[in-house]
Order: structure tokens, then sequence, then C-alpha cells
């Protein structure tokens, strides 16, 4: 569906560039955040939090796969509902773990977010200052947020802005 939107949405701007000579360029942005130390920075924090809760929940579900086994083990010296009440909380348990789990994968990709908003303004700004600076009215992505690229043809590699934007961020380091 976003794709449709989006290839309609360059449909209709082509169309307006063959009627009001509508400047247009193009940029790859996933290439440009590859370049970004701000990136490698985000990935590094976002290790080191997976890194110290991996452990965490690696020993949780270690704990739980012997509480399984031993109620395995002993499952046939145990009355019916003696087997049935273990197992209720056994089940309890795994549930409270793949919640918690659930947790923690959210709350990392919530962590990231937070983290590449940052990251995202500073390209944005620089996306827009090399349009003002080349006097483009539209410039379009390569690809999506995904990383899933859409298909367009560009007549010419003049129109890619991508090494421009890199210059223009490099130049803000220094």
């Amino acid at each position: 569906m976003l794709k449709k939107i989006i290839l309609s949405a360059a449909a209709v701007c082509i169309s307006l560039s063959a009627q009001a000579q509508l400047k247009i360029g193009y940029t790859n942005p996933i290439r440009i955040l590859s370049q970004m130390p701000e990136v490698d920075e985000v990935d590094k924090e976002i290790q080191e939090l997976v890194t110290a809760r991996d452990y965490e929940l690696t020993t949780k579900a270690g704990q739980i796969e012997k509480q399984f086994a031993e109620f395995e083990r002993n499952r046939a010296g145990m009355t019916e509902s003696r087997q049935k009440v273990i197992m209720e909380s056994l089940m309890q348990t795994n549930q409270a773990f793949e919640e918690e789990r659930q947790n923690y994968m959210a709350e990392v990709r919530q962590k990231r977010n937070d983290l590449m908003e940052p990251v995202l303004d500073k390209l944005d700004a620089a996306i827009k200052q090399a349009s003002q600076e080349l006097g483009l009215d539209l410039v379009l992505n390569e690809g999506t947020t995904n990383g899933d690229l859409i298909v367009f043809f560009a007549a010419s590699e003049k129109m890619d802005i991508t090494d421009k934007v890199v210059e223009i961020l490099n130049r803000a380091e220094n």
C-alpha cells in the first residue's frame, strides 16, 4: 500500500515536473545512515542493552526448562490432580516469561527509536539543506524506512544527491 502511494506521488510529481519544470532529486538514506558515526554509537548502546538482558532471559529460560524436565521425570509418581496443578503453574511461569521477553523486545525497539530520533533529524536537516543548495523542489528516497527499495527511474545520476548530503553531514562534523 505504501509503495503504491509513493509511486502514485512520484507519478504526479513527474507529471507536474513536465508542466512546471519541477526540479527533483533523490537520495539513499540507508547509505547515508551507514556512514554516520552516530548510528554506530546507537548500535553499540543497543548491543550493550541486549547483551545484559539476554543473559538474564537465557538464565530464566534455562530455569523454566529445568522445571519442565523435573516435572516430566517425576510425573509418573504424581496423582492426576497434582500433575494438573504443577502443569498450570509451569504454564503460568512460561507465559510470564514470554510476556517479559516481548516487553523486553518492545523496550529495545523503543530505545532504538529514541536514540535514532536525533540522528534522523540530523539526516532530514542535511537533506533539506542539500535540496536548498541545489535548488530542488522535491527529494525522493530510494527506499522505505524498512530498507525496501522503491522502483523508480531517474534519467540521470545527476539527480542523486546522496553524496551531497554526506558532504553536508561531514562539514557539520568538522
